[in-house]
């Protein structure tokens, strides 16, 4: 009998204390509470703000490249056309060098003088030069035509992953204003919150000081007969 009444009075003093605790600094744990809360959406903005940052980081990178591709692709259609442009010359050029040889070939060059063979000579070294020269720079050509085929495919990527992103970040735009007016909202209403318990404490606190003693002389009464029993 003893040893139950004992355990029901340890679970009443605990049960006193925990009210006790309930009663005394309520506005304190409420404004604890509310600082978690104000926190954790600090922090949620903050990853909201990073993703934005990233995002526009990501967005300055694509444009400069399709700035730079842009760029090469104008070099690579002026370098074309010079190169075009030299090879059409060198070509007639060439054509002329051959009808030259061939007039002078038509000739009876034991009978002409030295002169017309070093001519022959010169004009064949010439076209030697020039054909070398024409298969070069259609090399060239071809050389750049690939290169501008991947650049226009690495474009036409890059400007669709800069289309992609800009949506992206139009949507983190969105969401960022979204968190930062909820979280407004919620500022709003804690404040409301932790100033309506600390207006209900203030009234109380008359009452919650009468309690508490009462409390005191419970839970002390409990402890000096728990100590005399055990």
């Amino acid at each position: 009998m003893v040893s139950v009444t004992t355990e029901a009075l340890q679970q009443v003093r605990i049960a006193l204390c925990d009210f006790k605790t309930d009663m005394v600094g309520t506005s304190g744990r409420s404004r604890g509470r509310a600082d978690e809360i104000r926190m954790h959406n600090s922090a949620v903005i903050d990853g909201a703000v990073r993703d934005v940052q990233e995002s526009e980081t990501r967005i300055n990178q694509l444009e400069e490249s399709v700035h730079r591709l842009e760029d090469r692709l104008v070099q690579i259609r002026s370098e074309t056309e010079q190169l075009e442009s030299s090879i059409y010359n060198m070509e007639s050029r060439m054509y002329a060098v051959r009808d030259q040889m061939n007039a002078i070939m038509g000739q009876d060059l034991e009978r002409e003088s030295d002169a017309a063979a070093s001519l022959l000579s010169d004009l064949e070294y010439e076209y030697n030069c020039l054909y070398e020269s024409v298969r070069d720079a259609k090399y060239r050509v071809s050389e750049l035509a690939r290169e501008q085929q991947q650049c226009k495919s690495e474009l036409s990527r890059t400007e669709s992953e800069l289309a992609s992103e800009k949506r992206r970040h139009s949507n983190l735009l969105n969401k960022l204003e979204r968190l930062r007016n909820a979280h407004r909202r919620v500022e709003d209403d804690l404040n409301r919150y932790v100033s309506a318990v600390r207006f209900f404490e203030i009234r109380s606190d008359m009452a919650a000081q009468s309690n508490v003693s009462a409390l005191d002389i419970c839970i002390s009464s409990i402890d000096s007969y728990l100590s005399v029993i055990l």
